[in-house]
């Protein structure tokens, strides 16, 4: 330390500017999101008044084929106009997006990491929620697999199964239920 450093230090400590003796190293390594500038960063992760809708045009929530696929922190609606009669359907919502929609038959949805997800899904579906919030209607012969501390509310018009492990919370109800009944250990309807 220099004498001019050690003057400068003593001047703090009389004025009583100085350090505690605690010393913390940020050893913090900027993420993508950081090194954005901040006003990117707002834009970015402001809530949208009005779902986009799922198409091939829209960077938010983009569809390739019968694959559609929400963008992190966006709000996407699904409304099955890409799916294909013969070929199955799907739809990606991860990152704590927020996802809603429907979908007539043969539906692949997943929703993950922090997302909120409300889908109404047609028959032989397949919707996997896995730590988000996942609120689904499906059609007869569909399945439901919740897990990773994932909250899932179904409802089934027909036969389907609800897998539900893993410190996920979830609730069934059949077709012809009055109301939800708890199914953390899962559950099915014939």
């Amino acid at each position: 330390m220099t004498v001019r450093q050690r003057a400068v230090l003593a001047a703090l400590l009389v004025l009583g500017l100085g350090c505690n003796g605690h010393f913390d190293f940020d050893e913090h390594t900027p993420a993508a999101d950081d090194a954005a500038p901040p006003a990117e960063r707002s834009r970015e992760n402001e809530a949208t008044e009005e779902p986009v809708v799922c198409s091939a045009e829209s960077p938010s929530c983009l569809c390739s084929g019968s694959l559609c696929s929400c963008a992190r922190l966006k709000w996407c609606q699904f409304t099955g106009s890409v799916c294909t009669p013969g070929s199955q359907c799907g739809f990606l919502c991860h990152n704590g997006s927020r996802c809603e929609g429907q979908c007539q038959h043969d539906c692949k949805l997943e929703c993950e990491h922090e997302s909120t997800c409300t889908m109404t899904m047609g028959d032989h579906s397949y919707a996997e929620g896995e730590s988000s919030v996942l609120t689904v209607t499906v059609g007869p012969v569909s399945k439901v697999h919740c897990e990773n501390n994932a909250t899932c509310h179904v409802t089934c018009t027909g036969s389907c199964t609800l897998e539900c492990q893993s410190g996920a919370r979830c609730d069934l109800r059949c077709d012809g239920d009055a109301s939800p009944h708890s199914a953390d250990q899962g559950g099915s309807c014939r």
